[in-house]
């Protein structure tokens, strides 16, 4: 019973940990004032060329339907989403959107990427101020890693006008060249792309400017000294407001963003404890893409990120802890029951054994699934109008009232969590 090769089931450890990618994701939609909504998986493949030509029909899953229309299953959100809102002209600017659901790719599958993924994605269209935008879209970026606790991040923030600025002497074919190449220096080795570009026609000397390009990291006076005096003024007030906020980011003239449509400031954030998993997002402004669907006059920057890289990136604390487990002696069963709705009906999330196994095997399952806090329902406390509450991780046991049950596990949690 094979699955078509690239896709995966997600099995419940996986969608639990999915789920708190999502979870985090709206709460940080939530927190930035950005609304949620979902655009059409289907699109007519038309609309999908816009963003990347006519080359995507061979990277997406695209066919003709039963009425004879070309059609494609989505490849990011971006596309849908600036779709919609360039339909709205009825929409107050700016209008900042969000969203978090399944794409489909026709890539070649590795580590961390497969054909069918869930993707999270902010657009922000209408921004009169660019410097403002662009610092809460990628402040919002730092702060999603660091809720999925990735705190040793770092967003290499550039800008696409500085590469063209150093790289204008060359024709568009080398230009195009030298962008993939700089591309591609935090994915292969320096000897890999030497070789891959000389085939494509670059000499050494160009190979090895390109090389000397990507490699300026930090230093707004090191770009400036290649592309002109003030040209990386917008860069280093971005930097500046960055470093207001507490971002952790440096200047880097190695973030190109593989796609035509971008038009100025670009970013993408790494996990430096996992730099194999390349970036975890990335985004900036691409003004081209309103402009294809009639709105030239919209501005636009976003970002996205997969949610299988960051499922790879999530350290071993930030799984969901187990919350409640309420154990019992097998002749309290009824009672713990009756217990476990309660707190439920208070929004807890409980666990209770349905096999009236020993309550040492309760306890040994609660560990084991990463619980919180145990309510233990015994005979003699429980007559006397009592339950026992045990913190999993210090192994502290209390005995509390059973009528403030609830409230003594908001507190365990809270000081637990």
């Amino acid at each position: 019973m094979d699955l078509v090769r690239g896709l995966r089931d997600y099995d419940p450890d996986t969608f639990e940990r999915l789920e708190i990618i999502r979870r985090t994701f709206t709460d940080n939609c939530r927190l930035y004032g950005i609304r949620l909504m979902e655009p059409s998986s289907l699109e007519l493949l038309d609309t999908l060329k816009a963003k990347s030509g006519d080359e995507v029909t061979d990277e997406i899953y695209a066919f003709t339907d039963k009425g004879g229309r070309q059609l494609g299953l989505r490849f990011d959100l971006t596309v849908g989403i600036t779709r919609f809102v360039c339909s709205r002209r009825d929409m107050p600017l700016p209008v900042k959107l969000g969203s978090f659901s399944s794409m489909w790719r026709y890539d070649e599958p590795q580590r961390g990427r497969y054909r069918w993924f869930y993707q999270w994605d902010v657009e922000v269209f209408g921004a009169r101020d660019r410097l403002l935008s662009n610092t809460e879209v990628i402040a919002f970026t730092a702060s999603m890693l660091r809720d999925l606790g990735i705190r040793d991040y770092v967003i290499k923030v550039g800008d696409r006008r500085l590469l063209d600025h150093a790289l204008k002497a060359f024709d568009d074919r080398k230009r195009s060249y030298m962008f993939g190449l700089i591309d591609k220096m935090a994915k292969k080795e320096e000897a890999e792309l030497v070789d891959e570009y000389l085939h494509r026609g670059l000499s050494e000397d160009e190979i090895k400017y390109a090389f000397e390009i990507g490699r300026i990291e930090g230093d707004i006076g090191r770009i400036e000294s290649i592309t002109g005096q003030g040209t990386a003024d917008e860069l280093a007030s971005i930097s500046s407001k960055l470093k207001e906020v507490g971002v952790k980011h440096e200047v880097s003239m190695q973030v190109v963003r593989g796609l035509d449509y971008y038009t100025g400031v670009v970013f993408e954030a790494f996990d430096e404890f996992n730099p194999s998993l390349h970036a975890l997002a990335g985004g900036g402004e691409f003004d081209r893409l309103p402009a294809v669907f009639g709105r030239p006059e919209l501005s636009a920057l976003g970002v996205a990120g997969g949610a299988d890289r960051l499922l790879l990136a999530m350290k071993k604390e930030t799984e969901e802890k187990g919350g409640v487990y309420v154990a019992y002696a097998k002749e309290m069963g009824n009672e713990a029951m009756k217990l476990a709705e309660e707190l439920r009906e208070a929004r807890l999330a409980v666990r209770i054994d349905l096999d009236g196994h020993a309550l040492s095997r309760q306890l040994a399952d609660a560990e084991r699934l990463g619980t919180v806090v145990t309510v233990m329902v015994l005979p003699e406390e429980w007559e006397k109008g009592y339950v026992k509450l045990k913190v999993m991780s210090s192994r502290s046991e209390t005995i509390v009232r059973s009528d403030e049950t609830l409230e003594a596990l908001r507190k365990a949690l809270n000081e637990t969590v």
